[in-house]
């Protein structure tokens, strides 16, 4: 028998797997395409549109007085009657109280709701056999107010709830204050406030903002009655 014999090519005396290996990249189409695929890649992408900045205009602020606002009250009346400023110092104390008084209210409502529903169950009475109309309550015009705070409600839901109101409001208050509007657009909040012959409004369409006299206002009014008296 003939015994075979095994012969080891070196890899520079194979073309095949030069090619394969990536030693000879300017042979090898595949690398190539890739050094394609990479250079394209690179380049920017080339906007159709820029985009424009928003000024007030944009905002559809509507004046129909004979009054000239400045720049900041017409940029703080662009952010909309809904925009909440936020105050520059926060009273903790006040705060406090405010939270706590959310919990008494919320601890009361439970506990009459529940003496409510033991009063109905003495009576032999369910729920929907008795229909509170508070209309039909008469309350004294003049009656002090009580201070009584009920004791912490058995409901665990309620009182878990209370417990994570009260640390979400602590954790808000605890980092440094960000102000969400300039001191000009403050000082137009103030400028606005103190201006009574300025009536500030909602628009019927869209998210316009109105303000207009109050002279030119009952003008129209007139106007319109002259209209029907015809």
């Amino acid at each position: 028998m003939n015994s075979t014999e095994t012969a080891v090519i070196p890899p520079l005396c194979c073309p095949a797997l030069n090619w394969r290996a990536g030693l000879s990249p300017e042979k090898n189409p595949r690398s190539n395409l890739n050094l394609l695929k990479e250079s394209k890649s690179k380049q920017p992408r080339k906007r159709r549109f820029k985009k424009q900045k928003h000024t007030v205009q944009d905002k559809l602020v509507v004046n129909l007085s004979s009054i000239e606002l400045t720049t900041s009250e017409e940029k703080l009346l662009s952010k909309g009657l809904n925009f909440c400023p936020a105050p520059a110092t926060v009273n903790n104390l006040q705060l406090e109280t405010d939270v706590e008084a959310f919990a008494r209210r919320l601890r009361l409502k439970e506990h009459f709701n529940r003496q409510q529903k033991k009063n109905l169950k003495e009576a032999g009475m369910n729920e929907s056999d008795y229909e509170s109309d508070e209309g039909d309550i008469c309350i004294p015009k003049f009656k002090k107010k009580s201070k009584w705070n009920p004791p912490k409600s058995k409901n665990d839901n309620l009182e878990s709830f209370i417990t994570s109101v009260k640390a979400e409001v602590r954790s808000s208050i605890s980092g440094k204050q960000v102000r969400n509007i300039s001191k000009s657009e403050s000082q137009a909040m103030i400028n606005l406030k103190d201006r009574d012959e300025i009536v500030i409004k909602q628009a019927d369409k869209g998210s316009a903002r109105e303000r207009e006299r109050e002279r030119e206002r009952e003008r129209e009014r007139e106007r319109e009655r002259e209209r029907e008296s015809v």
